[in-house]
Parts: C-alpha cells; structure tokens; sequence
C-alpha cells in the first residue's frame, strides 16, 4: 500500500464549496449497455445486482441480444485496428457545472458472457451468479471478472486512509467502500476496484485502459504514467454538456461519444466499460482523505435569510460513480488483403423498440456514426444487433418486441425517395439485396399477391411478413467494402472484401435510412457517408487531445498568447533600431555637429 493518498489512487473525491446533490446517471448506446439487464420483457431491469454496481436508474439498458424464435444469442465481430463509434449518455453533465471523468476500458476471456435466456417468456437469466466456484460453468448466469479475484478482494484490508465522509462501513475488506458501505456483492465486481482509479490492486489486471476523457486536463500527465496500457491509452478533454439533458452537448448537434481504434491483436468474449465519475471542485477537490471526515453532513440544515431550510444531499454520493458495460463482442483478425495501416470504420445501429417515453435513458434507433466521412481508400463495415426479448407493448414497426434494421440508399433527406439508378449506388451491387431484406429466404415470405392483393402486408405480427423484416435475424454483418476506388483490385469474395467503383462518387454524400423504423413523425433513423478523393489523413477521431508534458492546454488562454507575442514584437523593434542607429552612426555624428555650428 503506498503512503500517500495520490499514489493510491486518483479517484476524484471534491466536496461540495455550496451544498448541492449529485446525481447523474450513465447509459452506453454503442455497443449496446446492459445495464445489468438480461432478458426482461418489461422497461425496468429486474436485478441491479446481476453482474456489476451501475447505480443507474433500472429504466436503462438494452436486451440480450438473442432471438426468441430459436433462443439463439449473437455477438459483434469487430476487425483488429478498426474504428468503433462508443456512444453514451450521461444524465449530469459533464464540464462547465461540475468536474468529471468518463474512463474507458475493456476486457477479454474465455469465461466472459452475457448470460442466456432460457425460454422465450422472459426473467431467466436476470440472477446473480452465486458466490460458488461451481457457478462459473452454469451459462445461464453473466459472468465478467473472475470468482478468484472476488474472493481476493475479500480477503484483502481496505484502504483506511480514504475519505469515507459520515458513512459508516460494516467491515474492513476491499468489498466495503463509502459508496457500498454494506458490502453488497454485484456480480464478482470488486467495489474498491470500481470506486477508485487508477486502482492499485491485482483486481484491475481484467481492465485494459482505452482511455480517460476528463474536464480536466491538467491531470492527464498522472493518468498517463500510471495506465496499464501505455502504447493505446489516451487522455482527453470533453465536450461540456447539460445537466438532466441525457448527455446532449451544449452546442445541441452531437452525442456524447469516442471513436476508438480496437486493438492490433485479435480477442474473443471482451466486454466493453464505461464509468461516469461526477464531482464539485471545491474545498476537498482531489486529495482530500480520512482527515476530512465529518465535515459535510447528509441532508443538512442551513439558514436563508434567518429561514431553516434543509437541502438535499448524501455523502455516499459526494462524489460518486456510475457505471455501465456492454455485450460481449469479439476483435477478429481482419482480411489478409486488407493491411493494417488501412482504415475500418464500423457502421452500427444504437437503440431499441419504443417512443420516447417507453425507451426511457435508452434512445431510438439512429446509424452510428449518422454522418461519417471517409476517404476512398477507407473500408466500410455495417454490422447490427438488437433484441427480441423487448416489452411486448411498446411501439414500434414489425413484430412486438423486436428490433430489426435495414438500409436503402434514398435521395434526400426531406422524403422517402429511393434511389432507383443502382449504378451509382455506394453499395456493391451483390449487397443491395442483403442490405434491404436482410438475408430474408422468399419462400419464408408472402408473395406479392399475398402481400398486396390479400392485405397481408397489413399483419406486422406474421413472421412471413418479410417487408416489415419479421422473417429477418436479429444481427445483421456485411462484407467490408470501399466506395469509389480508382484502382480497384481483384480481391476474392472468400476473404469477405469488395472495392466498389461508384459513378462519379468522388466527394460526394450518400444518404441512407431504414424502411422499417423511419416513421415520419415518430422517429427518424437515417444516416450520411461523404466520399472525399483527395489524399490526407484520415478525419481525426474526437476528443483526442494529448498535452504535452507539464503542460495543460486550458493554461493557454488568450491573455497569457497576446502578452507573449507583444513581448516578441517589442523585442524585434529594439534589435531592428539598434542596427539602424549603428549603421548610420557617423552620419549623425556629422548631422548633430553640423546642427550645432548652425545654431551658434
């Protein structure tokens, strides 16, 4: 255990300079959060317990990504060094009012799962997987971390030197922290682990670093020497946004999100994790510990203008940590004739069946990215899952309680005219197909006849209603292609690449939507690609903002710029007159004693 309090660890521990309750919660959309959720068919979860400590509201989350016609579970396959859209949410803001930390990681192995749901009705893999050695095997549970690091982190002391305010702490191992002082048990999740960061116990070996997005850069120098993944980590600023808005930006046009590049080496069973750490800088911002208990209180009374008033507050919650992770996903090692040094950029679906009201801290369907810009030498990889296992009654197109999505190239964006001229289409030709009906096999399906002269186009709950895509898999996967490659190379189907050439493509933007989930009025799920043919590199990936040593950028501010370039001005004038003046100096010699003959 180290000494001092910041070798330990940098958990943001401020407290309030005015009193004020921190809450806010944090939801991933992309790859799709959990939540703790598993196969409910209801809004809420049914076990905040199930695999880790979220602390978020039970109405977040999104289904196991299985079928419920055959129970069969799907993951995403991610390529090795590919760029993946991460989208979240966070319900407190982020920047101007208050300080905070999104860190990133992930994590891989042979045990990690979701969890399987084991009828089609729903609630039977929602459990806590017991504390028992024999438990891993049974599939049926979620597991993450390993049984043999929860059982460490019982047997190891905790750190009595932190700040735990007022909160009492029924024991004195790891598994008890001022914002689980019972020791509850999520998952085989380490409570001190999840608390702190960077962490400093042997529980934090599962968690590999992507990167730490922060309102204050200053700081990024630390996380930069002590991240357990120095060669990928990044350390970044954040876009500010606005409080109980769900993670809208203060400019109102983007999400919240980091585009990451996955890994070099190929991984299967990982499981991506975000936590939202919220704090107020203030008297105790940083280092404060055991010292500072007591100071603020639960719930105190203060006076306004000789009035008792009492404000709301918990010190379990000053500051305070939310988490979400995803669904297991798999990095695969990309084609042999696609090179490392060449961009992918994943093209996913976000969000679940429902309006606004029913997907309540989930959102509906949208593209991710919905606008994307690429340069023709870059490959495109569309790939989606969603869930059956959603509430039966919540709206939505096709079947009850299904996600499905598809894509067609249309015109604009202010109506639903389709391109009907595939010869330009930004899509391979063998693909449009696949990309519209989703692998649907016609003689699942109505006929034409059927579907048009005996209205059955009209019975959205039938499974041989292709045209609303019931008959259609809940996971979607494409080939990878490019758009527009002047010199296109032969490259065999085996190996799943295709070069499109598309007519007068060059800089130019496609737009595309889902003929089952853009409902007018209702929502929108629609998305742009701009091909650019001039050569540079790549579009740069938000917030990566590395400073320089000792440097934080927010010290760079415009008064501390104008003084130093005045400086420098001031100093090129004084050289610049000092070598006039010694050129010329015998020439005024001469002037100066001609002027005084004169005068006399």
């Amino acid at each position: 255990m180290f000494k001092n309090l910041w070798r330990r660890c940098l958990y943001i521990i401020p407290l309030l300079l005015q009193f004020q309750s921190v809450v806010g919660d944090v939801y991933m959309h992309n790859p799709r959060g959990s939540n703790n959720r598993c196969d409910e068919r209801n809004n809420d979860r049914q076990n905040a317990n199930r695999l880790f400590d979220s602390q978020n509201n039970g109405a977040g989350g999104y289904a196991v990504p299985c079928q419920d016609t055959d129970l069969a579970c799907f993951d995403m396959n991610y390529y090795t060094g590919s760029y993946l859209d991460i989208r979240f949410t966070t319900q407190h803001a982020c920047g101007i009012e208050n300080q905070c930390e999104i860190i990133l990681q992930y994590g891989c192995g042979d045990a990690v799962r979701n969890g399987a749901p084991t009828n089609a009705l729903g609630n039977t893999c929602t459990r806590t997987i017991p504390d028992l050695n024999e438990s891993v095997r049974d599939k049926t549970y979620g597991y993450h971390e390993s049984y043999e690091s929860y059982q460490a982190c019982k047997l190891r002391p905790r750190d009595t030197n932190l700040y735990t305010a007022e909160q009492v702490l029924r024991g004195s191992s790891a598994i008890y922290t001022r914002q689980n002082p019972n020791g509850q048990r999520y998952g085989f999740e380490c409570p001190e682990e999840r608390d702190y960061y960077p962490y400093w116990g042997s529980d934090s070996a599962f968690w590999q670093d992507i990167a730490v997005m922060t309102s204050n850069t200053s700081m990024c120098n630390y996380f930069l020497n002590h991240t357990n993944n120095p060669a990928n980590f990044l350390c970044t600023d954040i876009n500010n946004t606005a409080v109980n808005r769900l993670g809208a930006t203060y400019e109102g046009r983007t999400e919240s999100s980091f585009r990451w590049k996955l890994p070099s080496q190929p991984a299967e069973n990982c499981v991506l994790r975000i936590r939202y750490n919220i704090s107020l800088p203030a008297d105790l911002a940083w280092f404060a510990d055991k010292s500072q208990n007591g100071k603020h209180r639960t719930d105190p009374p203060v006076y306004v203008n000789g009035r008792l008033v009492r404000l709301a507050l918990s010190t379990d919650q000053l500051p305070r940590t939310f988490e979400d992770r995803s669904y297991t996903f798999n990095i695969r090692e990309r084609p042999s004739q696609v090179p490392q040094e060449d961009n992918i950029y994943n093209i996913n679906v976000q969000g679940k069946r429902g309006n606004i009201a029913q997907v309540r801290n989930c959102v509906e369907y949208d593209f991710v990215p919905n606008n994307l810009t690429v340069f023709e030498t870059d490959y495109l990889h569309f790939q989606w899952v969603g869930s059956d296992f959603n509430p039966q009654n919540n709206d939505g197109e096709g079947r009850a309680g299904t996600d499905r999505s598809n894509l067609v190239e249309i015109v604009d964006f202010f109506g639903y005219n389709q391109v009907t001229n595939y010869s330009g289409s930004f899509l391979p030709a063998d693909l449009i197909d696949h990309f519209t009906y989703l692998g649907q096999l016609t003689e699942n399906c109505f006929t034409e006849v059927e579907l048009i002269n005996q209205l059955q186009i009209k019975n959205t709950q039938s499974l041989r209603n292709c045209a609303v895509l019931n008959n259609a898999s809940v996971y979607f996967n494409s080939r990878l292609f490019k758009i527009n490659v002047s010199d296109a190379i032969n490259v065999s189907d085996a190996i799943n690449v295709t070069n499109v050439n598309a007519t007068n493509a060059t800089n130019t933007t496609y737009r595309f939507m889902s003929t089952r989930n853009n409902n007018f009025s209702n929502r929108n799920q629609k998305g742009t690609i701009t091909v650019l043919k001039v050569m540079a590199p790549p579009p740069p990936p938000p917030f990566i903002i590395i400073p320089e040593k000792n440097t934080s950028p927010k010290t760079l501010n415009m008064p501390v710029i104008a003084i130093v370039f005045l400086s420098l001005f001031i100093t090129a004038f004084v050289v610049l007159a000092s070598m006039y003046m010694y050129r010329n100096h015998s020439r005024m010699r001469k002037y100066i004693v001609r002027s005084m003959s004169a005068s006399v």
